[in-house]
């Protein structure tokens, strides 16, 4: 799949919390119905925006404000 080797290449490059963090919000997405027929755009979206997302949410917030803003238009 895709999206899954684009952000997987992206999660390489983290340290420490920050990949936890992230690895969590990607099992968060993969999980939701919500992405479904987006995948794509989701994983790439959510590449290009992690060096700006703070780790002090929890994955479902963070996952919850990427797909608010993807469906809002705002990706």
């Amino acid at each position: 799949m895709f999206h899954r080797k684009v952000i997987s290449q992206a999660l390489e490059t983290l340290k420490g919390e920050w990949a936890d963090c992230f690895h969590r919000v990607i099992l968060r997405l993969k999980e939701d119905p919500r992405t479904a027929g987006m995948r794509n755009l989701v994983y790439l979206k959510h590449k290009d925006v992690i060096p700006y997302l703070p780790i002090y949410l929890a994955p479902r917030e963070l996952a919850d404000a990427l797909i608010d803003c993807l469906k809002a238009g705002h990706g």
